[in-house]
C-alpha cells in the first residue's frame, strides 16, 4: 500500500518538477530575447554613404495642397473596403517638406 501512495507521490513530483522546469526554461528564454533586442536596438546606426549623383524620387499622388480638404470624414471608407475608387486624394505639402 504505502509503495502505489510512494509510486503515486512520485508521479505528482516528477510532472510538477518538470513543469517548473518549463517555467523556468521559458522565462529565461524571454528574458534572454529581451536583453538581446535591447541591445540591436541600442546599437548605433550604420551611416549611410550617398554618392553625388544621387537623387531622391518621390511618387506623390493626387494633388499638392497647403491643407487638407474637409470633406466626409466616413465618406470613403466604405467605397475603400469595396474596391471602389474614393475621393481624390490629397497630399499635404508639409508632408513632403519633412
Amino acid at each position: 500500500m504505502t509503495f502505489l501512495f510512494r509510486l503515486i507521490s512520485n508521479f505528482f513530483k516528477a510532472i510538477f518538477l518538470s513543469l517548473a522546469f518549463l517555467r523556468s526554461l521559458i522565462f529565461n528564454l524571454l528574458f534572454i530575447a529581451l536583453v538581446v533586442a535591447v541591445i540591436y536596438f541600442l546599437r548605433p546606426a550604420e551611416e549611410v554613404f550617398l554618392e553625388d549623383d544621387t537623387i531622391l524620387k518621390l511618387n506623390i499622388t493626387g494633388d499638392v495642397v497647403e491643407q487638407p480638404s474637409q470633406g466626409d470624414p466616413f465618406g470613403g471608407y466604405g467605397g475603400r473596403l469595396l474596391g471602389l475608387p474614393g475621393e481624390p486624394r490629397e497630399t499635404v505639402l508639409q508632408d513632403i517638406l519633412d
